[in-house]
């Protein structure tokens, strides 16, 4: 077995602790006075936020469509489309994510966007795998 990276590490850590984490979080913030000078800024000039995030629509959108075409592209013609909207339902009656077991885009692997590669997970455990892991990811062997 590999030794765990720091980060990997700290991602366990913070998973597991999350509830202390946001506290410390939020002691260290409030001892700086970080969300005060926050809302300061804010306050200062709210037509300079609003300006910002209309400058980054386009980027936003470019992004959008390239996550809908990948997800299209990996979607076979065999998926079961009424199951799969059906998990989605739920997901979101329950408050939870569809999580793509195999990822759908990722540099190592490219996972299918169907009912065998889906399952309900977590916010937090969803967004831990980052694209980077998938069930047997370390049991394989590249040769390059």
């Amino acid at each position: 077995m590999m030794p765990l990276s720091a980060a990997e590490r700290s991602r366990r850590y913070r998973a597991k602790n999350l509830e202390k984490v946001r506290a410390c979080g939020r002691e260290y913030d409030r001892k700086r006075g970080s969300s005060e000078r926050c809302k300061a800024w804010r306050d200062a000039d709210p037509g300079k936020r609003l300006a910002y995030n209309a400058s980054r629509l386009d980027a936003h959108s470019q992004q959008e469509q390239k996550r809908k075409a990948a997800m299209r592209a990996a979607t076979p013609s065999w998926a079961e489309h009424d199951e799969m909207a059906e998990m989605y339902r739920q997901a979101q009656e329950l408050e939870l994510e569809v999580d793509h077991i195999v990822p759908i885009l990722s540099p190592f692997v490219c996972g299918l966007h169907c009912l065998a590669n889906m399952r309900l997970a977590g916010e937090i455990e969803n967004k831990s795998k980052g694209n980077r892991h998938w069930p047997d990811m370390f049991e394989e062997t590249c040769h390059l």
